[in-house]
């Protein structure tokens, strides 16, 4: 591969090993700069390994990972300041005490930014929440909680966003609704990377992955009758392919 000063995100025979074998392998993924891509498969399919590989919170065993001009296997690093991490469990997981406007003024203080009530709407509005800033965390809705770690991960601006557990919780037009705000935010060039379980979801998406469980890509996998971001259906396109998930080797 070679470099490129874009937000694109290039991977050329991805794999993870473990003791356990392989947790995803043979992923070729070409992901446009400001573009929406989605991985999709059933639990257990790699694709949280994936996502948190591509965020830099994970190393690959083999293969080529670049995110612009980064080699994401070789500095991770490096990737995990360019790549913007939506809450994931066990990894960055929000804290349930806090009310919304403390946690968002307390990583709106890890990059030296104001913390004024109004820098803490302006940090929400981007991913369209207009929340009540005294509610606990833990008494959110799983689609505003979804939507806050979203938002905490792009008060950075970094140049690229990862987001797991899409469908987590969530009713099937929800889905499609925190889909059509991730869509909003690569407007701004931002180029997301984010994972659910169902396929239907495919055409809110620029680009999909579809992982099966034995790690290998499926290529050609249905997507029949998905959703339109205004909730009819569509015909499906036919996606691209990746791999299996499991035992974390955080980086």
């Amino acid at each position: 591969m070679t470099a490129s000063n874009d937000g694109s995100i290039v991977a050329r025979g991805l794999g993870l090993l473990t003791p356990g074998g392989w947790v995803y392998r043979e992923i070729d993924f070409d992901v446009p700069q400001g573009a929406l891509a989605l991985v999709t498969g059933p639990a257990g399919c790699g694709k949280t390994a994936l996502l948190l590989t591509v965020a830099g919170r994970m190393r690959a065993s083999e293969g080529a990972l670049r995110l612009g001009d980064c080699d994401a296997v070789a500095q991770p690093q490096r990737a995990r300041r360019l790549v913007g991490l939506g809450e994931t469990a066990g990894v960055n997981d929000l804290d349930p005490t806090l009310t919304v406007a403390d946690q968002v003024k307390a990583e709106l203080a890890l990059h030296g930014r104001r913390r004024r009530r109004s820098d803490v709407v302006a940090a929400l509005e981007p991913v369209g929440l207009a929340l009540d800033a005294r509610v606990k965390v833990d008494d959110l809705h799983a689609a505003d909680r979804l939507l806050l770690g979203v938002a905490l991960a792009a008060i950075g601006e970094p140049p690229f966003l990862v987001v797991d557990n899409v469908h987590e919780d969530l009713t099937p037009a929800e889905h499609v609704l925190a889909l059509a705000r991730l869509r909003e935010l690569t407007t701004s060039g931002t180029t997301i990377v984010a994972g659910c379980l169902d396929p239907a979801l495919a055409t809110l998406a620029d680009v999909v992955l579809c992982l099966g469980l034995d790690g290998r890509p499926v290529a050609g996998s249905p997507v029949a009758d998905s959703p339109s971001p205004d909730g009819s259906v569509a015909d499906s396109p036919t996606p691209t392919a990746p791999r299996k998930e499991a035992d974390r080797a955080l980086v």
